[in-house]
């Protein structure tokens, strides 16, 4: 997908996401980047320029609380640019 961001730049654009014990979906632009479910405790990244546009990029971020009983959760988002 060609994000008409100019790749001469040579800044690369990387989400990074620490969680545990949550139900989760992080969407870039409508676009699911990363899905977990109730899981130990996970570290992900992803490179996101080819889901970059010019202007205005949306992040969202849709989770899940753990099950009565569950306390251990964690969750941290960072974005990252290299």
């Amino acid at each position: 997908m060609d994000s008409g961001l100019s790749s001469s730049t040579h800044i690369f654009y990387v989400l990074e996401l620490q969680h545990a014990g949550l139900d989760l979906r992080l969407l870039l632009n409508d676009i699911e980047i990363v899905r977990a479910d109730f899981a130990e405790q996970k570290a992900s990244q992803q490179k996101i320029n080819g889901w970059l546009v010019r202007g205005d990029n949306e992040i969202r971020l849709l989770a899940a609380l753990p099950a009565a009983g569950q306390t251990n959760t964690l969750l941290d988002l960072k974005c990252l640019l290299f």
